[in-house]
């Protein structure tokens, strides 16, 4: 999971990186920054077929739409799979990624027929972005209507999460769907610590209990 985690969050930057003047990802720009960045030559169809799947590019859209790993097949290009294995996933991996995505559809779908929910678990913030990208994607899926099936888990105890909870929901109204939500109060901290002091980054966990508040 850390593997595709990391590609996730390259494949991020990668597109904030394509942004034009009007602050969204042009498909020039991508395409120049594909070369650059991954040494990778992509052509303008599946560029333009890319820019497409991101809705409008703008950062926000980047967020919410920018998935390296599609869980739905229409949407899971060859410029995708090409750019994965640039970023180091392997072709066994790519597999066992699909494999995840179609258990993960068919559990989700359950829920949904079922009128039941289903808790997306929370982990340790290397893994962190790829289950976030799965959570997302399976919300536009599932939590439609009057359901509120996919309750993704957000964790009290990191920094980014106010800010997160807020993006989060203006990601729900944007696509016209429903918010579901499991905080987590507290996990992996000390490891988180360790980790950030051991690499000389700042931590990702609150200091006090109370600003978990």
């Amino acid at each position: 999971m850390s593997e595709l985690s990391r590609a996730q969050t390259k494949f991020s930057e990668v597109l904030l990186k394509s942004r034009g003047g009007d602050g969204k990802v042009e498909a020039g720009l991508l395409q120049a920054t594909l070369k650059q960045e991954l040494g990778l030559e992509v052509g303008g169809g599946e560029i333009e077929e890319l820019v497409q799947l991101l809705g409008g590019g703008s950062e926000f859209e980047v967020w919410a739409q920018g998935h390296l790993f599609q869980l739905q097949r229409q949407h899971r290009l060859s410029v995708l799979l090409k750019i994965q294995q640039k970023l180091g996933v392997s072709e066994a991996l790519q597999a066992e990624a699909v494999k995840f995505a179609d258990r993960n559809l068919r559990i989700a779908q359950k829920a949904f027929d079922t009128n039941s929910k289903l808790y997306v678990d929370a982990e340790q913030s290397y893994i962190q972005p790829i289950i976030d990208s799965l959570a997302m994607q399976l919300s536009v899926l599932f939590n439609t209507h009057s359901q509120v099936t996919i309750m993704n888990g957000f964790q009290a105890y990191r920094t980014r999460t106010p800010a997160l909870l807020q993006r989060e929901i203006q990601r729900c109204r944007m696509l016209g769907i429903n918010f579901g939500i499991k905080l987590v109060r507290g996990a992996y901290m000390n490891e988180e610590r360790k980790l950030a002091q051991e690499h000389n980054y700042t931590s990702p966990i609150w200091s006090s209990i109370e600003q978990t508040h």
